[in-house]
């Protein structure tokens, strides 16, 4: 009963079917320990049936708290990939707004539901990034007079695949008619915008190999213009996927400015074991509790945590576990396996020594 009672958390409610189960056998005890110390044995039976079955329960909790973590983390990443082949492609670029918020609202949840089913490697995720290249090369204002009369060329079949993507993403017909006619509007005006002088055709930058035009090659995109452009757009990427951008910045500059001393702490997070057990301060709360590493993703590094119970309680970026460790929010915990009552033989042993120690003073 002791060993099952550490297990029990008031703060975040898990165990309150065991500390009941504890009340109710005391209260079946007390009565009868005079004159019935037979009635142990069975009632000890009974408590360990009771917490087989709880930890059984647990096993199949936390086998679905990961499931659910994969699951989450999976479209966390595509969200991330996305958002970050988005911003890459129009952070130094001067877009409709229209253009943007196609771009990050329902083409990105297009994006996003071909990298999950097909992976980065297929031929449709490479055909959406072309198809998202093409959309934004055909707003391009300034375009020289070769490039427009191939756009023009391309553009029906442009806007069939737009068209075939949003109604993939689950787009109503009439959200995605609405969205054609915009884009049709676009295309009209980067079609009859005057041409630039300086403006050079990227069909000349092109090889006797190529047959269409290409979106000129962007400078390298650092994390702080990542999330300076993340920024600017804020009324137009959803939250969710600001964050994951953020996420992804912020993992590159840890790797990058990380201390010597920050960097041991990074490599021996990464070396955790599953089953290592956290004792976590939550500040707001005032409270400590214990949580078991169960589950790390190592492409997003995010570390999920759960407690006695099994049920999902923490989930980390290994940047936040390691913020933790060194401003003592968090530490690692050895779970107590030695029984109570040796426990307590050695704690009333050790209060002899010290009292017969002093009595001798």
């Amino acid at each position: 009963m002791s060993q099952a009672g550490s297990f029990c958390n008031g703060a975040d409610g898990s165990g309150l079917g065991t500390i009941a189960k504890i009340r109710d056998l005391v209260n079946r005890i007390l009565p009868e320990i005079d004159d019935n110390i037979e009635i142990f044995l069975p009632l000890l039976n009974e408590f360990t049936q009771f917490m087989t079955s709880y930890h059984q329960r647990s096993m199949i909790m936390e086998k679905r708290a990961i499931e659910a973590a994969r699951g989450r983390e999976k479209l966390h990443s595509a969200r991330q990939r996305v958002s970050r082949e988005i911003v890459n492609r129009i952070v130094s670029r001067d877009l409709p707004e229209f253009i943007e918020s196609l771009l990050m609202g329902a083409w990105a949840n297009y994006l996003v539901i071909t990298l999950l089913r097909s992976g980065e490697h297929s031929s449709e995720w490479e055909s959406a990034l072309a198809t998202t290249d093409d959309l934004i090369g055909s707003v391009k204002q300034d375009q020289p007079e070769e490039d427009r009369i191939l756009f023009r060329l391309k553009l029906p079949n442009i806007v069939d695949t737009v068209k075939a993507g949003l109604e993939i993403a689950g787009d109503i017909d009439s959200d995605i008619q609405s969205t054609l006619r915009k884009l049709e509007a676009c295309h009209k005006a980067a079609l009859v915008a005057p041409i630039r002088a300086d403006s050079v055709s990227s069909t000349k930058q092109l090889s006797n190999t190529e047959s269409g035009p290409v979106l000129p090659e962007a400078n390298p995109v650092t994390a702080d213009a990542v999330k300076l452009r993340a920024k600017q757009l804020k009324n137009i990427i959803p939250e969710e996927w600001r964050q994951a951008l953020f996420e992804d910045a912020d993992l590159q500059t840890d790797q990058i400015v990380a201390s010597p001393q920050r960097q041991v702490l990074l490599d021996s997070l990464q070396r955790l074991e599953f089953g290592t057990w956290f004792e976590f301060y939550h500040e707001k709360k005032g409270i400590y509790q214990q949580a078991k590493l169960a589950w790390i993703n190592t492409t997003t590094s995010k570390y999920m945590f759960v407690n006695h119970g099994g049920r999902q309680i923490e989930v980390k970026s290994v940047s936040e576990l390691a913020d933790d460790i060194e401003y003592g929010r968090a530490k690692i915990i050895q779970m107590e396996q030695v029984p109570f009552v040796d426990r307590a033989l050695k704690s009333i042993q050790k209060l002899l020594k010290k009292s017969s120690e002093l009595s001798v003073e």
